[in-house]
């Protein structure tokens, strides 16, 4: 039994360096098993900093969530896989705050690829997948101040800088289609 991770395409450069921008994104659906809910009383603990969460994706929490506001969070809804792609390559980070194991999320994959630093939920294969980040990358699930806190780690732009040159290397190193690619061969060759 061979184990072939999954791949994305490259989506090209980034617009600007991650540490330079201020969006952090969270990007898939509006359910409990996320810990959409969790993020966002998490992001009002934070306050009132110079980061804003913009939340992609629809689900049957939306409009409760979107009932509660809070400062410097959006809702874009539902948003065409291009412009996904483009905001991927223009943010800060992506969160990915799940409460129920997780495998390889093809959205991490992506953020990845773009460069994109990921604060995931310490559950499933995350951990694993999200290792070469760092363990301040990880966050407990379903733990508002865990969340909370490492939130407001994503104001340090140098922690930032650093996981964004690691993400991109994660990505070349075992997610791109020549990685993959290559691995199918290797596998037909033995």
């Amino acid at each position: 039994v061979e184990v072939k991770p999954n791949f994305v395409p490259d989506p090209g450069p980034r617009t600007g360096p991650a540490a330079s921008s201020w969006t952090v994104l969270y990007i898939g659906r509006l359910s409990p098993e996320k810990g959409v809910e969790q993020l966002v009383e998490a992001w009002r603990q934070v306050g009132d900093g110079s980061l804003e969460l913009v939340i992609v994706g629809d689900g049957p929490l939306q409009e409760r969530l979107e009932r509660r506001p809070a400062s410097r969070l959006r809702f874009a809804g539902r948003l065409p896989a291009e412009e996904v792609r483009r905001q991927m390559l223009a943010a800060r980070a992506l969160v990915l705050p799940s409460v129920w194991y997780e495998g390889q999320p093809m959205a991490v994959l992506e953020a990845l690829a773009a460069g994109l630093p990921v604060l995931g939920s310490d559950i499933g294969g995350v951990p694993e997948l999200l290792a070469p980040l760092g363990r301040e990358w990880l966050a407990a699930p379903g733990d508002v101040a865990s969340w909370a806190a490492a939130l407001r780690g994503l104001a340090h732009r140098e922690r930032v800088e650093v996981a964004s040159a690691r993400a991109r290397a994660l990505y070349e190193r075992s997610f791109s289609t020549a990685t993959a690619a290559r691995a199918l061969e290797e596998v037909y060759e033995r």
